[in-house]
Protein backbone atom coordinates (compact mmCIF):
# COMPACT_ATOMS: atom_id res chain seq x y z
CA UNK A 1 0.00 0.00 0.00
CA UNK A 2 2.70 2.49 0.97
CA UNK A 3 5.03 1.41 -1.85
CA UNK A 4 2.36 2.29 -4.38
CA UNK A 5 1.63 5.53 -2.58
CA UNK A 6 5.28 6.39 -3.23
CA UNK A 7 4.80 5.57 -6.91
CA UNK A 8 1.81 7.93 -7.08
CA UNK A 9 3.81 10.65 -5.36
CA UNK A 10 6.64 10.26 -7.88
CA UNK A 11 4.26 10.23 -10.86
CA UNK A 12 2.80 13.46 -9.52
CA UNK A 13 6.25 15.03 -9.10
CA UNK A 14 7.00 14.19 -12.74
CA UNK A 15 3.67 15.63 -13.94
CA UNK A 16 2.59 12.20 -15.19
CA UNK A 17 -0.33 11.58 -12.83
CA UNK A 18 -2.93 13.14 -15.17
CA UNK A 19 -1.86 10.64 -17.86
CA UNK A 20 -3.24 7.65 -15.93
CA UNK A 21 -6.32 6.13 -17.52
CA UNK A 22 -6.67 3.20 -15.13
CA UNK A 23 -4.86 1.59 -12.25
CA UNK A 24 -4.62 -2.14 -11.67
CA UNK A 25 -3.51 -3.51 -8.35
CA UNK A 26 -3.20 -6.48 -6.04
CA UNK A 27 -5.25 -6.54 -2.79
CA UNK A 28 -3.08 -4.29 -0.59
CA UNK A 29 -2.54 -1.78 -3.37
CA UNK A 30 -6.27 -1.61 -3.99
CA UNK A 31 -6.61 0.59 -0.92
CA UNK A 32 -4.24 3.17 -2.41
CA UNK A 33 -5.89 2.88 -5.83
CA UNK A 34 -9.34 3.33 -4.30
CA UNK A 35 -8.36 6.42 -2.30
CA UNK A 36 -6.77 7.94 -5.40
CA UNK A 37 -9.82 7.08 -7.46
CA UNK A 38 -12.26 8.52 -4.94
CA UNK A 39 -10.27 11.74 -4.67
CA UNK A 40 -9.44 12.08 -8.38
CA UNK A 41 -12.02 14.79 -9.09
CA UNK A 42 -10.75 16.78 -6.08
CA UNK A 43 -7.15 16.93 -7.32
CA UNK A 44 -6.11 20.40 -8.50
CA UNK A 45 -3.58 20.13 -11.31
CA UNK A 46 -1.55 23.22 -12.13
CA UNK A 47 -0.12 24.19 -15.49
CA UNK A 48 2.89 22.01 -14.59
CA UNK A 49 0.46 19.04 -14.41
CA UNK A 50 1.27 18.53 -10.72
CA UNK A 51 -1.53 18.15 -8.17
CA UNK A 52 -0.69 20.66 -5.45
CA UNK A 53 -3.24 19.13 -3.08
CA UNK A 54 -2.22 15.45 -3.45
CA UNK A 55 -1.14 15.41 0.21
CA UNK A 56 -4.57 16.37 1.51
CA UNK A 57 -6.64 14.39 -0.99
CA UNK A 58 -4.69 11.11 -1.13
CA UNK A 59 -1.47 10.85 0.87
CA UNK A 60 -2.83 11.78 4.30
CA UNK A 61 -5.79 9.38 3.93
CA UNK A 62 -3.63 6.41 2.93
CA UNK A 63 -1.13 7.11 5.72
CA UNK A 64 -3.98 7.28 8.24
CA UNK A 65 -5.24 3.87 7.11
CA UNK A 66 -1.71 2.48 7.35
CA UNK A 67 -1.55 3.55 10.99
CA UNK A 68 -4.59 1.40 11.84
Amino acid sequence: MLFHLGAIIRLNELGKLPDLDRVSSVPGDSITAAVRGLGWSDLEFGTDRVAANLDRVVIEKVREMARQ
